[in-house]
């Protein structure tokens, strides 16, 4: 009896990669690339392209792109130039949550979702933040005072307009 084994590589033994730092999801430390996409990338190439028979197993090069160039860009500019058919990998690009192209002729898969919301953090002391409502209450106050002073002459009027029993004679005694 004779077997024949037919077997397709997935991907190539060698994904080169574009990427920007942006902590936490990248980062690069002591000349490695760290954060949580490195990771969950070395992962699914791991589990995707499985073992080929030609050329072992696949690896993600995390140090050059498609042209042998440095995979770590510095700019937004420089990264999205650098999203290309050469290279396999790019990261982190941000979408949305149903995008499944980048730039109509890139493939686009979501990996993290967040849930689109940034805090603005104020890390200045505590005593310091106060000052500025404070001096907005004291510069405020003269327009009150105005408007107490004004009420109160308001009140006045309508009360001699309406009282039938204050006549001028008896508010000279």
């Amino acid at each position: 009896m004779c077997c024949i084994l037919l077997e397709t590589c997935h991907c190539n033994k060698r994904l080169t990669t574009n990427w920007k730092e942006f902590p936490p999801y990248v980062g690069f430390q002591d000349e490695n690339v760290s954060g949580i996409f490195p990771p969950v990338l070395t992962n699914a190439v791991s589990f995707c392209c499985e073992t080929c028979v030609r050329h072992g197993e696949s690896y993600v090069d995390f140090q050059f792109n498609g042209r042998n160039k440095s995979a770590k860009q510095i700019t937004d500019r420089s990264f999205k130039s650098n999203i290309e058919h050469h290279t396999d990998l790019s990261f982190p690009v941000f979408g949305y949550t149903w995008q499944n192209k980048y730039a109509n002729s890139y493939g686009f898969k979501s990996v993290i979702e967040s849930p689109g919301v940034a805090f603005v953090i104020n890390n200045e002391n505590d005593a310091e933040e106060t000052s500025p409502v404070l001096f907005a209450v004291i510069a405020s106050l003269p327009i009150l005072v105005f408007t107490l002073i004004l009420l109160c002459a308001a009140g006045i009027t309508i009360w001699f307009l309406v009282s039938p029993c204050v006549s001028l004679a008896q508010m000279h005694v």
